[in-house]
């Protein structure tokens, strides 16, 4: 008997209704954690990195080593406290100047006796909305509702995957964002199958691993471990060996972890992470955010040094030629959809994504009148 195939729990029109996406940033983007910056990067009192979260500018900042993310909008006239993507600074506007303590309230107000004569009851009144933050390893991820499991919880074995990662691998030497013409879901759905990959990256990642890998499921999220090839495990050898770094030995291979309901984590042999997001900015739109790290390490020798940038340099130039390969494709799949009324066809290969559209369509449909179509099984 053959394996069965099986309509796609989604329709066409979820790829391009605004609806189904406004249902998205309010039942899944603002409900989940999310992945939001590296706890590198706020090591200093009054540190900051900005994100964009659910259609939401977010700010997060460490207080005298605490954690804290507020919606980056002053109360004031709007504007946006912190346009930078980091730095180092208080929480405090740069139109008018007002300042914010760690509770969002505004603390410093220019003039604000002679014009505004808030007493302590009307700064509460205009203190900033704040929102849950958490780490677990090198990751920070932020939750806008601030109801449901702690993020040990949600991310279950995944946690002890984070933590394993700390300390492993430096701040992001790459770091981007590209605005691709599709659906946030057609991006990751890319990268949770490997379907695709003989055809598209016959001379990139084919080259690498076999596509047969081994798949796992964990609560929402899902791995996959590939065997890299031996061909591909000598030069990595050889490149960590001259470049002085020391891979993760836990990660051996190549190894995706996907973690509900964007975050991407690649791990090749240890040595190079990278962690992908999707955010949707409209319905037939979505940001790219890209980061690579590699590995921590002292060592100043200057031979290594010029190496290690000439690695680098690699692996930003082969990252952009798989994103490449990967983009065109799935934006012809935007375009099509519009042009197509039935459901799409999954193969078993295709598991990790059937998986995490049913997941997606029961988090919408929720208590909600909303149509959400129940995938079926052909033989």
């Amino acid at each position: 008997m053959q394996p069965p195939a099986i309509d796609c729990p989604l329709g066409p029109e979820a790829y391009h209704a605004e609806a189904f996406r406004q249902r998205e940033l309010s039942t899944i983007f603002s409900r989940n954690w999310l992945f939001a910056g590296f706890s590198k990067q706020l090591t200093e009192h009054d540190s900051f990195v900005t994100v964009r979260l659910a259609d939401k500018s977010i700010v997060l900042r460490n207080s005298h080593g605490r954690l804290l993310a507020f919606h980056n909008v002053c109360s004031h006239r709007h504007a946006i406290l912190r346009p930078e993507p980091c730095g180092k600074g208080p929480l405090r506007c740069g139109y008018h100047g007002w300042t914010y303590d760690d509770q969002g309230q505004p603390v410093g107000v220019p003039g604000q006796k002679e014009n505004f004569g808030f007493d302590p009851e009307e700064r509460s009144d205009w203190a900033l909305e704040q929102f849950d933050v958490d780490r677990a390893g090198p990751f920070v991820f932020v939750r806008l509702t601030r109801h449901g499991p702690s993020l040990r919880e949600w991310l279950g074995d995944y946690w002890h995957i984070c933590l394993a990662l700390d300390d492993a691998f430096a701040i992001p030497f790459e770091w981007n964002t590209q605005l691709w013409r599709c659906n946030w879901k057609y991006g990751v759905e890319n990268t949770l199958e490997t379907y695709h990959v003989g055809f598209c990256h016959a001379e990139s990642l084919a080259q690498m691993y076999d596509q047969n890998g081994r798949i796992s499921f964990t609560q929402s999220h899902s791995t996959i471990h590939h065997p890299m090839f031996d061909k591909s495990i000598r030069w990595w050898d050889r490149a960590l060996k001259r470049a002085d770094w020391q891979r993760h030995a836990r990660f051996a291979d190549y190894q995706h972890f996907f973690i509900y309901p964007n975050l991407c984590l690649g791990l090749t042999y240890g040595g190079l992470l990278s962690v992908q997001t999707f955010e949707p900015t409209t319905s037939e739109t979505s940001q790219l955010t890209y980061r690579l790290c590699l590995p921590d390490s002292p060592s100043t020798d200057v031979l290594v040094t010029s190496f290690r940038e000439t690695l680098r340099d690699y692996f930003r130039d082969y990252n952009q030629q798989v994103l490449n390969e990967d983009r065109v494709p799935v934006e012809l799949c935007q375009v099509g959809c519009r042009e197509q009324s039935r459901h799409g066809c999954l193969g078993r290969c295709e598991i990790r994504v059937i998986e995490f559209l049913k997941l997606l369509s029961q988090d919408v449909a929720g208590d909600s009148a909303l149509p959400i179509p129940v995938a079926t099984c052909r033989e």
